[in-house]
């Protein structure tokens, strides 16, 4: 909680815990600190084209993939052991072939090999009778129900206890020793539960959080923390180095993460504010800024989505959480860049988002495409 604290001072925004969201015809404050390079009129002027321009001249904006320090091969060795155990819990055979993650992600040259070590180690076991019957198919299951006299219509559960009724323990125990299959065993069931929190980084590979980082703050005096608060912990380091390097394409993505991280732990107050800074760093498009800039080949603006009706569902499950006076901090955070809307049109685009049935996304998409094909004539030279 400390970090975030920290994170939302450092982009001065405060956390209003007891305002709620206000009508669209509610007066914007206008009390709030005004920043040379944020827009305060109500239309966007060729003199804010120009304040934009001279703002990416001072400080351009800057795209590039975060240089991460790869994990050990022990590190490794233990994120394939642990998604192995997770992947086959179940009772099944030894897998013809493993998916594609356990090479690219986990770095295991020889699945196959791991995983009948982990049989070895005693991670995986026999199944009993009634985990291997479940195994099978119902079609698999009427011929040896059949064959012991018993019924073999019904549900796969009467069907399985029909056999295990049936069958003379002889018979079973020979069913259990001729089979394939494995089961995880408690020691491997201790195992995973102890390193769950690389089966949630698996799992939420969209984070962009490496192996090494969530190994660097996983563990605290001696406790493995759980998932969440070590995914906050360095989503918030790379929000912070993004400010530090004006990396505003990056800052787009991770605090989407802060925002996903939050909604989990249930913070919704924080989780507004995250999810209002993704959407005015969206409306900045620092990307296409980045390209025209540097003279690089830009692709038609208006190919590019900018906002959606995806946008309007997670602002509505805010909607508590979020008033006018957020929302303006929001645009006046002076750490942020300038944005292509104007503050009224940032304001009544979110109450449109929270009024509107259906909302008109392309009504701000194309205010904002028309004034980066404007941005993009302006002699970068003369501003």
């Amino acid at each position: 909680m400390y970090i975030i604290q920290k994170l939302l001072d450092m982009c001065r925004i405060r956390d209003y815990d007891n305002e709620t969201a206000s009508s669209k015809n509610s007066d914007i404050i206008i009390s709030i600190e005004r920043h040379q390079h944020k827009s305060h009129s109500s239309t966007f002027t060729h003199d804010d084209y120009v304040r934009i321009r001279r703002y990416w001249k001072c400080i351009p904006p800057q795209f590039c993939t975060r240089n991460y320090i790869d994990a050990t091969p022990e590190e490794y060795l233990l994120y394939g052991k642990t998604l192995l155990l997770n992947a086959y819990q179940r009772c099944a055979p030894l897998p013809n072939g493993y998916c594609c993650y356990f090479y690219e992600e986990c770095k295991l040259s020889n699945p196959a090999g791991i995983h009948k070590d982990l049989i070895k180690q005693g991670y995986f076991t026999n199944p009993s009778v009634s985990e291997l019957l479940w195994s099978y198919t119902v079609k698999e299951l009427k011929p040896i129900a059949k064959s012991l006299g018993c019924k073999c219509s019904g549900l796969k559960k009467d069907i399985i206890n029909n056999i295990i009724a049936n069958m003379p323990l002889e018979q079973q125990q020979l069913l259990i020793n001729n089979s394939d299959c494995y089961i995880i065993s408690d020691k491997g069931r201790r195992f995973l539960e102890y390193n769950s929190d690389y089966v949630e980084l698996h799992r939420n590979f969209k984070l962009m959080i490496s192996l090494s980082e969530l190994n660097r703050v996983r563990i605290k005096n001696g406790t493995r923390q759980p998932f969440t608060d070590s995914a906050l912990e360095i989503i918030s380091s790379h929000i912070e180095e993004d400010c530090i390097i004006h990396n505003f394409t990056n800052m787009i993505f991770d605090t989407s993460a802060l925002y996903n991280i939050l909604l989990k732990q249930s913070d919704y107050n924080r989780a507004a504010i995250a999810y209002l800074k993704f959407l005015y760093l969206k409306s900045c498009c620092s990307f296409s800024i980045d390209l025209f800039n540097n003279d690089l080949p830009v692709y038609p603006v208006d190919t590019a989505p900018i906002f959606s009706s995806y946008c309007a569902v997670e602002i509505v499950r805010l909607s508590h959480f979020i008033n006018d006076r957020l929302i303006i901090e929001t645009y006046n955070t002076d750490s942020l860049p300038p944005s292509l809307l104007t503050l009224q049109e940032f304001t009544n685009m979110i109450h449109d988002m929270l009024e509107q049935p259906v909302f008109d996304y392309d009504v701000y998409n194309n205010i904002i495409y028309q004034r980066l094909k404007y941005l993009a004539v302006i002699d970068y030279n003369s501003v």
